[in-house]
């Protein structure tokens, strides 16, 4: 003989719905089901691995930008991606020095490719920063890419003079 009982709960937040009209979802994208079957009838628990991706509201890609080695004053660009579950807008964006500049689209999206702007600045080294995405998803739905760059000091020049 077997056990067998089946419990199915179903709360899933990406398939909240705010709007009057349907909304429609690939079976295969949104159910996985398990089912195990024992007949050890005396085990009232039985250890199942279990393993998970969790993804956040947003995703960056790359999640780390590097510019590479730049002159102080010297400009270069990298191309993000940010995707979200649901379209969405880049309403601004933070980092502690201004030396970033961001061209994001004005109307919401699922995905946005963001040229993002570094500008070097006037101290020479290695540069560590984090930039926070605002998003029109609320506060606390923000996205965050770690920045590297070696900022050098400006080369001297030919002609300098004694």
């Amino acid at each position: 003989t077997a056990n067998f009982m089946v419990l199915l709960r179903w709360h899933d937040p990406r398939l909240r719905h705010d709007g009057p009209d349907v909304k429609e979802f690939d079976l295969a994208e949104i159910w996985h089901p398990r089912l195990l079957l024992t007949n050890d009838g005396g085990g009232r628990e039985i250890p199942v691995d279990v393993e998970a991706r969790i993804v956040g509201p947003l995703t960056a890609n790359p999640g780390t930008l590097y510019f590479g080695a730049l002159e102080t004053g010297q400009k270069a660009t990298k191309q993000l991606v940010v995707q979200g579950k649901r379209p969405f807008k880049i309403v601004g964006f933070e980092c502690a020095e201004d030396c970033f500049d961001l061209q994001a689209a004005d109307t919401a999206k699922p995905v946005h490719v963001i040229p993002v702007t570094y500008t070097a600045g006037p101290t020479s080294g290695k540069k560590s920063h984090r930039l926070v995405l605002r998003t029109d998803l609320g506060e606390e739905v923000v996205c965050e890419v770690q920045v590297f760059a070696q900022v050098l000091a400006p080369a001297a020049t030919a002609n300098a003079q004694p």
